[in-house]
């Protein structure tokens, strides 16, 4: 929400604003594109290396907001945007953030419907975190629970599919194994909001592809950075169309890119010099002023998207899936 005064990289001793430490001490601070790309998502191109690379990549970094960079040595684009919310625990009936008990990962068996799920630190699960979200969005629609709007489909005789207080739900966790003495369900509006989320980061995506005049096949390595994205199934981001579609051996998470940006920084004097280099060449695309957006947005608010044709390999999943329950 505001404008940096300096966009250049800056070093000045410690001291001399206030740092209590050794005296003799320097200070690094990372440039600024923008109001919302700042120092951390400059760091994260350090880490990953897109910014020295002939080949097209994609940066995706997930924490309360969104930061989207596309690009390569020669060019960049970036935008911004809020998507966190749900993803990071709020809008979402049990979700939370990424701490003991969450339940960080997800699968359904497609016959019975049971779930299989491990939490942080192995502990009985309390809610669902960010990455958990993601599974359960991809493995509710391939197991036939909900369709590609995120509607539960309540014809499913199942005791794990129910109507719920408010809204048809399905049921992750009986209360007898939970530590919060309550079922942990995953419900309808809940879907809903997790469908908003991610198709603003789809969204995004395909905004700087169109402003840069390339499509997925162009992109030759999607980067997922942030404490979200180190543990985000890949192939599931796919079929929930959080991302666009590309070979999953060419999806990489780096974690933390601001730390491990920080530490090249730290230890690299010739990586430090890029950095200002770096800041210089992205442009920043305000997402708010673009008129396509929203279009895509709307295209991007279904599972995994509009436009199957976009999702090669997830709509044959679902054509194969829909095949096999006719047969039987």
């Amino acid at each position: 929400p505001y404008v940096p005064v300096v966009q250049r990289a800056l070093s000045v001793a410690a001291a001399r604003i206030g740092l209590t430490c050794n005296k003799n001490c320097g200070l690094f601070a990372f440039p600024a594109v923008s109001d919302f790309i700042g120092g951390d998502i400059i760091a994260d191109i350090l880490a990953c290396g897109m910014g020295e690379k002939e080949e097209i990549s994609l940066l995706v970094d997930i924490g309360t907001n969104f930061e989207v960079v596309l690009g390569n040595k020669e060019w960049m684009f970036s935008c911004a945007g809020a998507a966190g919310p749900a993803l990071e625990g709020g809008e979402v009936l049990f979700g939370m953030r990424a701490n003991p008990g969450a339940i960080e990962k997800i699968t359904i068996d497609p016959v019975t419907l049971t779930p299989t799920f491990s939490t942080i630190n192995g502990t009985k699960p309390r809610g669902i975190t960010g990455s958990g979200l993601i599974d359960i969005l991809a493995e509710l629609l391939v197991a036939g629970v909900i369709d590609r709007t995120g509607r539960i489909n309540m014809e499913i005789k199942n005791p794990r599919i129910r109507a719920g207080a408010h809204f048809p739900e399905y049921v992750i966790a009986w209360s007898r194994e939970t530590d919060v003495a309550k079922d942990i369900v995953i419900t309808e509006n809940d879907i809903k909001n997790l469908i908003m989320s991610k198709a603003s980061i789809h969204a995004a995506c395909v905004t700087l592809m169109k402003e840069a005049g390339v499509t997925r096949l162009d992109i030759a390595t999607i980067y997922f950075a942030g404490a979200f994205g180190n543990y985000i199934n890949k192939k599931n981001a796919t079929i929930a169309g959080l991302i666009p579609e590309i070979d999953l051996e060419r999806i990489k998470n780096i974690g933390n890119g601001a730390v491990a940006g920080a530490n090249l920084a730290l230890i690299n004097r010739r990586k430090r010099k890029l950095l200002d280099g770096i800041a210089g060449q992205i442009a920043y695309i305000e997402l708010n002023a673009e008129p396509s957006f929203m279009d895509e947005y709307t295209s991007s608010a279904f599972l995994p998207h509009t436009d199957l044709s976009l999702f090669p390999r997830v709509q044959a999943l679902l054509e194969s899936i829909r095949e096999k329950k006719e047969v039987t």
